[in-house]
C-alpha cells in the first residue's frame, strides 16, 4: 500500500497539533492529516498575521477560534471549532500577551 498525499490549502487550515511526537494538521472541516514537520518548522514558515502557536502542542488558524476566556494564573482557555472537532486550549503564560497583540487587542 503506498502513501497517499493529499493538498490543502492555506485558508482551509484550522490549526497544527503535536500529539505524541506526530504533527497533525486539522482542516476547517475537522479533517486530521499526518504532516511531516514540526511545530517548530511551521512556525517559521507560516503567515504570523494568520497563524499563532499558543503553547508547545498547538499553532493555530485566527478563523477556527470560536471563544477566548480568561483562566487561572493569568492564562487565556481558547475553544477552536473545525468541523465536529472541537478544542479547548490554555494559552501559556509567557505567550498570553503575544497572544492579546495577534488578536488584536
Amino acid at each position: 500500500k503506498g502513501i497517499s498525499y493529499q493538498a490543502v490549502r492555506v485558508e482551509d487550515i484550522a490549526y497544527f497539533i503535536s500529539e505524541h511526537k506526530i504533527t497533525f494538521l486539522v482542516d476547517a472541516t475537522g479533517n486530521k492529516y499526518i504532516i511531516e514537520k514540526s511545530l517548530q518548522e511551521l512556525e517559521t514558515e507560516l503567515d504570523n498575521k494568520q497563524f499563532f502557536r499558543l503553547n508547545r502542542k498547538i499553532i493555530v488558524h485566527a478563523n477556527c477560534i470560536k471563544e477566548i476566556k480568561t483562566f487561572i494564573n493569568s492564562r487565556l482557555k481558547i475553544h477552536l471549532s473545525a468541523g465536529k472537532q472541537y478544542e479547548e486550549v490554555v494559552v501559556s503564560r509567557e505567550r498570553v500577551q503575544d497572544f492579546k497583540e495577534w488578536a488584536g487587542g
